[in-house]
Formats: structure tokens, sequence, C-alpha cells
């Protein structure tokens, strides 16, 4: 069992001197999703996928609702879950600027065990940079849309996966498709994703 990642030079500003960073970044295998996990629930022991699901559907409940009553929740060998708020300055009717709050997702801090299972099992396997032709902006477009449609939101970091290109290179695209009315941001910060407009 590998964690694969390549090394990319990392881009730097045409102002700046100095010599040119790197930095790792990982090459998925894919996503294992819930039929992957009551496959090997099933397994490892004597519960069926459908007693799986069933499990699974209501840990989610259970975490939802204690999020919504406003309880962080951890989930002991897992992580801790809490509700990610966001805050901004708004114009109200009367003309006077506002502070508004909303929630913005839900942070999630890994636990010290799965941390510790990760460092002391996983290896690291460097692999070569996909031998494929640099897509062009159309196809970079294309392969954030088909996702979106899927996933329905997207971040910098994913964008610059899916289309193996630079953190430079998809902070450029996005912009671009933002301004072009393709996608809209939602959130802020670390927290920041981008959606498909209702338009398209």
């Amino acid at each position: 069992m590998e964690v694969k990642f390549s090394v990319y030079t990392t881009p730097k500003p045409k102002d700046r001197k100095g010599r040119a960073s790197s930095h790792a970044r990982l090459q998925a295998k894919g996503t294992k999703r819930i039929n992957d996990i009551c496959e090997y629930i099933r397994n490892a022991s004597s519960m069926s996928p459908a007693d799986v699901k069933g499990v699974l559907e209501s840990l989610f409940q259970y975490v939802a609702l204690q999020l919504e009553d406003g309880y962080n929740v951890e989930v002991e060998n897992f992580g801790h879950f809490s509700v990610a708020l966001r805050s901004r300055s708004v114009i109200n009717n009367a003309g006077r600027k506002v502070g508004r709050v909303q929630i913005d997702g839900v942070n999630f801090r890994c636990s010290a065990r799965l941390k510790e299972h990760l460092f002391h099992k996983a290896r690291l396997q460097r692999v070569r940079k996909p031998a494929m032709p640099f897509p062009s902006l159309e196809d970079r477009k294309k392969r954030m849309v088909a996702y979106l449609e899927e996933n329905g939101s997207i971040n910098k970091s994913l964008y610059a996966q899916l289309n193996v290109c630079t953190r430079y290179c998809a902070n450029n695209d996005i912009r671009s498709f933002v301004q072009e009315g393709l996608i809209l941001p939602s959130g802020g910060g670390t927290h920041k994703v981008y959606l498909l407009t209702d338009g398209k």
C-alpha cells in the first residue's frame, strides 16, 4: 500500500528573484464511496450491505442533528466535526453597513489515531508526472463543468489536481470563469468553493 505523489515546480511571480521551489502533489488512485465501504465491512463482518448503509445513514443523521443543535461531534478514531461560520459586511435597507453571519460548511479535524496510523503505516512513492499533453483552457473548462455537474462544488486545489496544473494556473482559470459568469464563489478563506451558476 502506497501513497503516490509527484513533485512539481512552484511558479513564482516574474519579479521575484531566487531559486524556484518545488512541492509534492498527491496522485490519488481514485475515490472510495459508500458502496466500497459497505463491501469492505460485509467481508469483514456478518453485516449485510443494507445493514451497513443503515448504520452509516444513522450516523450521518446523528452528526447533522447535533451540529444543527450547536454541538461539536467527535467520532472517536475518525475525527472531530464542528460548524464553520463566515461573516461579512452588508448594507441593510436603511443604508447602514451591518455584519451578517452565516454557516459556511463543516470543519473536520482528523483524529490523532488516524494521523498516527498513516504516519507509521503509509509508504510514500514518488511517481513520474502523468505523461499527457497539457490540456487547453477549453478542455480544462469542460473537465471542471463535468466535475461540478457530478459533485456540486470544486475548490482551487481540486481544480489543479483535476487538470494536472499548478495552483497559479488554477487561480487564473477560475478567475476567468467567474468573470465569464460560468461559476460563482461560495464561502471564504480555506472553505472557499465554486459552484455552477444557475444559467449553466
